[in-house]
């Protein structure tokens, strides 16, 4: 657990401290980046970058003009919400690994199929379907990521038609002390408190005039559904028996 959480922080530091760097960039006052159509491997010379170095063609690496690069910044938050969704789904993973196991299981999803197990059923706090769900429809968006692929940002979207219909199924199928719940209300509930509040949050921050992606609330949700104050997966698995 203390490696996860290592990992988790190094992660949430990531995620806001490359932030804070593209908003030096995009709102602050530096006249280096006053003139739009000067490159930036001139204006920025005094940098240290790679970027500035010249490939084995002898070409230097980027050498756009600061317009562009900017434009580029503002796209850049979006690849790294991406990039942090993969890489905690996989860190957690390793967890349930160790945790869990068996060592040798590659493949943890759905999450309400690999989490009913006696190992996190039969403890003083087991896992509740309510967080299973929330954290197994985060799984499908790290999925769909993985696979270079847009993310859900409605609820018509084809894949959240088909997780839907597929925890549903799983909730029938597996109907016992843990699933004994209503299938569909609580399936529902959990695209409540994923999707639909991932989009209400993102029309609010454009309402506000911040340029958001909904890939940033879902990174959010992927952290706090498995890892947070209230019900967390990641406490429950790591309860003995």
């Amino acid at each position: 657990m203390a490696k996860l959480r290592e990992l988790q922080t190094s992660l949430n530091y990531f995620l806001y401290s490359t932030e804070l760097c593209y908003g030096l960039a995009l709102t602050g006052t530096d006249p280096r980046l006053t003139k739009k159509d000067a490159l930036v491997s001139e204006a920025l010379a005094d940098v240290y970058s790679s970027a500035w170095y010249p490939s084995n063609q002898g070409r230097k690496k980027y050498t756009p003009e600061i317009l562009s690069f900017l434009d580029q910044l503002g796209r850049n938050p979006r690849y790294v919400s991406r990039a942090v969704v993969v890489q905690w789904y996989s860190h957690f993973e390793e967890y349930l690994k160790a945790r869990v196991g068996p060592r040798t299981r590659d493949n943890w999803g759905p999450l309400t199929e690999s989490l009913r197990c006696d190992r996190l059923l039969n403890t003083p706090f087991p896992v509740r379907v309510s967080t299973v769900l929330r954290a197994d429809y985060c799984r499908k968006v790290r999925n769909l990521i993985a696979h270079g692929q847009a993310v859900p940002d409605s609820d018509t979207d084809r894949e959240v038609v088909n997780w839907r219909d597929s925890a549903i199924a799983v909730l029938k199928k597996r109907y016992d002390s843990w699933t004994a719940v209503r299938p569909e209300s609580s399936v529902h509930s959990a695209l409540d408190y994923v999707l639909r509040q991932a989009i209400t949050h993102k029309r609010a921050a454009e309402r506000e005039g911040r340029r958001e992606n909904i890939e940033h609330f879902y990174t959010l949700f992927s952290l706090t559904n498995l890892d947070s104050k209230v019900d967390p997966i990641v406490k429950t698995i790591f309860c003995p028996q």
